[in-house]
């Protein structure tokens, strides 16, 4: 049986404003390019090229897949991505047990409704005739209507001068930047530790804040600018802390009750505050006691911000499993919910809002893949039609902030790299691996190939190192990450997530360049790692992502052979797995205490090994030692444990390389035996952005 092939006598296929290119495997529609690849995109060629006709599932099984049958889930799940990458369920017709079909009348251009003119009889008299200051009236109050709907249907263009860099530390920095006209605060890190800054917007002098609190981030500040909302983290970022107020005054601190919450804003009134708490966003008072909850959502909440009149309150919802974000706006009073630009196609992954102090405005963030962008919303509140349209800002920065005057913008702009070194683990010095490289990456065995999740953007590449041929297997949107090469260096597993939809493991090889999926279904998959014979992949979730499923923080095991999947079951889940070399045990990492877990596959039992927050665990080559990252509020270390007595001995202090970067694994264990890691190398600052004149 043959593989599907499109056909050979045309160049492109064309459907109203859609050209889709054969052989290259461009889509575009009208001057938008749409994103697909690999089965995704043969199995729309194949619907393409057979519009006109419902196939069944098994003949797309034969002109796709090239065999008489394959999983329903699998076609599903290449069905779901198609839909997502045009941005509508239209776009395939199902039906239901039989097969699909493409939707020709999706590509048509919308047809403007002729609006039929009734002119009524009209009988015959003298006219009238008008005086000049009459029609000096009429004319003029044409001219206003016309200007008044110009403004209406045509909003004035917003636009942004240049950006102006307003931070200069190599400290990462977290957002959002707050000000109160002078004086601009915000939140930076550093090897674990958080620190949150006071600086003069005219001036790049950066002060420390002798805040008291531990490790505080800066979530907010009161409409009066005398206090600031802090959360003192209290290990991972996304976790909930206990909360506090700072006087700007003096830096004295008060804790606000016993609320624990992740972000908070005050109302504009200056009397109480939206908490936003795991999956509620909560109304406390300024004596912390928590007067109602405003509202309940799936996902984890965050990014609270009120609108000028305090009837509003928009937030950011970060949706379980998928990852997806939604904004969402809530009538105070009223406790109703409606999710805002649902309906816009141009909006992917809405977040981080605010409002010009007058309301006419809204700015907030969009998130596709590692690409970020700021626009605008019209919020015009008499004129109906103006509400709601929205315009792109600028490119590649992210969660803005506003001046109280409304003037200024303030974003964060991060040119994503990290840098691998070679470590010398007697001499404690390290060398930098491949410097013209920003990934992570994994060394083939033979050291003849390599796999790089790039960064930014998190591609997948494989590369020959002799020629340096390469070839990519995934392209953004879609995004892969954790590739690690089987023990025979013939394939790549390694995890992809296409926009919308889960973490998912995949399997590619050099020779096809080809990504498969090989379990499409459940909860996020991530971290894969293969056993020494190369039988068996071993993979995690995701602990912090809230999930109903009651495997999404368990180790799942996935046999290459007979396609069966075990779960490797612990009380409060694992993740992060790693086989042993003798493929008996597999090093995990606990998913509520970061403990050190071994999981024996004889006795299927697990153990804990090491009662210390710990990452990112590696075997020694000959299983004797586990390595991982010790990691605590204050310092980060290398540490290794012995296997057998359970000894642990201090390697090396990362803070003497740099920051560890945020972007796969610390550390991996080259085929020499070797350390490489992975250290922090972007450039992150705050930039100040102020309307042009064709502006605001």
């Amino acid at each position: 049986m043959e593989q599907y092939q499109p056909p050979a006598e045309r160049d492109e296929i064309v459907i109203g404003e859609t050209r889709i290119g054969i052989g290259s495997g461009r889509i575009t529609r009208g001057d938008q390019e749409v994103q697909l690849s690999g089965r995704a995109l043969e199995l729309f060629l194949c619907l393409a090229s057979n519009r006109d006709k419902r196939l069944t599932k098994r003949e797309l099984a034969e002109k796709v897949w090239a065999r008489p049958h394959v999983e329903d889930n699998a076609i599903a799940q290449h069905i779901r991505t198609i839909r997502a990458a045009f941005g509508s369920k239209d776009v395939i017709r199902t039906f239901p047990g039989v097969g699909y079909q493409l939707n020709s009348h999706f590509f048509e251009p919308p047809q403007k409704a002729e609006v039929p003119i009734s002119i009524p009889h009209v009988a015959s008299r003298r006219p009238h005739r008008l005086g000049w200051s009459s029609l000096f009236a009429i004319v003029s109050a044409i001219a206003v209507t016309l200007v008044i709907l110009i403004r209406v249907l045509h909003p004035r263009a917003r636009h942004l001068a240049r950006a102006e860099r307003i931070t200069a530390s190599r400290r990462a920095k977290q957002a959002p930047f707050l000000s109160d006209g002078s004086w601009g605060y915000f939140t930076e890190t550093e090897a674990g530790r958080y620190f949150v800054i006071r600086k003069r917007l005219d001036d790049t002098a950066e002060t420390v804040l002798p805040l008291g609190v531990p490790n505080p981030y800066a979530c907010g500040l009161s409409p009066d600018k005398r206090h600031l909302l802090l959360r003192s983290v209290p290990g991972e970022f996304d976790q909930l802390g206990p909360l506090y107020i700072a006087d700007t005054t003096n830096w004295s601190t008060r804790r606000l009750g016993r609320v624990a919450g992740f972000d908070g804003a005050w109302s504009p009134s200056g009397g109480t505050l939206a908490i936003s708490s795991e999956h509620d966003l909560l109304l406390v008072n300024d004596n912390a006691a928590i007067m109602r909850t405003l509202a309940r959502v799936s996902g984890s909440i965050w990014w609270p911000r009120w609108s000028p009149d305090g009837a509003r309150i928009r937030f950011t919802e970060n949706v379980p499993r998928s990852q997806i974000r939604k904004l969402w706006e809530l009538q105070v009073k009223k406790g109703t919910l409606r999710q805002v630009f649902a309906d816009d196609r141009q909006i992917t992954n809405p977040c981080c809002g605010s409002w010009t102090p007058e309301g006419s405005l809204y700015v907030f963030q969009t998130k596709l893949g590692d690409d970020t962008q700021l626009w605008v919303a019209s919020e015009d509140r008499w004129p109906k039609l103006a509400s709601g349209k929205t315009a792109l800002l600028i490119k590649g920065f992210r969660s803005p902030s506003l001046s109280p005057t409304g003037q200024e913008i303030f974003a964060r702009g991060i040119t994503a790299r990290v840098e691998a070194v070679l470590l010398d683990l007697t001499s404690g010095n390290y060398s930098v691996v491949l410097p013209d490289e920003s990934g992570a990456f994994d060394f083939a065995p033979d050291q003849k190939f390599l796999a790089i999740s790039t960064i930014p953007g998190s591609e997948l590449i494989l590369k020959q190192l002799e020629t340096g041929e390469e070839k990519r297997i995934v392209a953004s949107p879609a995004q892969a990450v954790s590739p690690k090469w089987s023990p025979d260096g013939r394939r790549v597993a390694f995890s992809r997530r296409l926009p919308g939809q889960p973490w998912r493991i995949c399997l590619t090889d050099w020779k096809t360049g080809r990504a498969e999926e090989v379990y499409p279904q459940g909860p996020n998959q991530i971290d894969p790692d293969w056993s020494p014979d190369g039988n068996l992949i071993a993979f995690g979730g995701i602990p912090t992502i809230p999930d109903p499923d009651a495997n999404a923080r368990q180790i799942r095991v996935y046999d290459t052979r007979n396609h069966r999947l075990d779960t490797l079951k612990y009380g409060a889940g694992a993740y992060e797995p790693t086989f042993s070399p003798s493929g008996t045990e597999v090093a995990a990492v606990e998913a509520d205490t970061q403990n050190l877990l071994i999981y024996n596959f004889i006795s299927r039992t697990w153990r804990n090994v090491l009662n210390q927050r710990v990452v990112y665990p590696i075997w020694s080559r000959d299983g004797r030692w586990i390595y991982c990252a010790l990691t605590s509020p204050k310092s980060s270390s290398l540490i290794r444990i012995a296997r057998d007595t359970l000894r642990v001995e201090p390697i090396l202090d990362i803070a003497k390389i740099g920051t560890p970067s945020s972007y796969g694994r610390w550390f991996s264990l080259l085929p020499d035996g070797s350390l490489m890691a992975l250290r922090d190398h972007s450039v992150n600052d705050f930039y100040m952005f102020r309307w042009s004149d064709s502006g605001k």
